[in-house]
């Protein structure tokens, strides 16, 4: 059928023909068509892809969202398509696979820093707190704690959320040998109005 030509379509050599057959998944009004057109982004991608991608996964957010929150879409279990597909259209309890990922390691380093961006921007205090959670495992790799206190600092700032724990656990990045891991816990410190903080810093 047509989802199958559209299939061949989105892993031809040429990025005109993948665009086109992106476009045209977006308006199939199934799930499956954003699981076939997520393919794209197996192979390089330039900025009319990621357009196209990213109209065709909001066009069908109102079926191949409700159809992963059923368990009967899973992107073939690539995280990157996964990943891609929800910080596209930031749907309502997109922050719990998002997070997921991040956790388990599998979104690919320059998409890391947008992947926390939308977690953040979507997840609720408890899920901040699985991020905060995140950022002091990985507290010697500056490449994941800074972007996850930069998202964490904007929860704060723009939606007034914060982690549970966070006023009493930021003081442990202070001591951080990387200079952006103190310079961003002290601006979240700030933000959360941890006194503990404070106390550390003034010693």
């Amino acid at each position: 059928g047509t989802l199958d030509l559209l299939a061949g379509s989105i892993a031809d050599p040429h990025p005109r023909v993948r665009v086109e057959a992106v476009a045209a998944l977006g308006r199939m009004d199934t799930a499956d068509a954003m699981a076939i057109a997520a393919r794209v982004l197996d192979a390089p991608m330039d900025r009319y892809l990621e357009y196209a991608l990213h109209i065709t996964a909001n066009a069908l957010a109102g079926r191949w969202v409700p159809a992963l929150q059923a368990g009967t879409l899973d992107f073939g279990g690539n995280p990157v398509h996964l990943e891609f597909a929800l910080t596209a259209v930031q749907a309502e309890g997109a922050a719990a696979p998002l997070i997921a990922l991040l956790e388990r390691g599998q979104i690919p380093v320059d998409r890391r820093d947008a992947a926390f961006e939308v977690a953040a921007n979507l997840a609720d205090a408890a899920e901040l707190g699985s991020l905060f959670a995140l950022a002091r495992a990985q507290k010697d790799d500056p490449a994941a704690v800074v972007p996850a206190l930069r998202a964490l600092h904007r929860a704060a700032v723009e939606r007034k959320l914060s982690p549970a724990d966070g006023p009493e656990r930021i003081a442990e990045f202070f001591s951080s040998p990387h200079d952006a891991t103190r310079a961003m816990a002290l601006r979240v410190a700030g933000v959360w109005k941890a006194e503990r903080a404070r106390e550390a810093v003034a010693a």
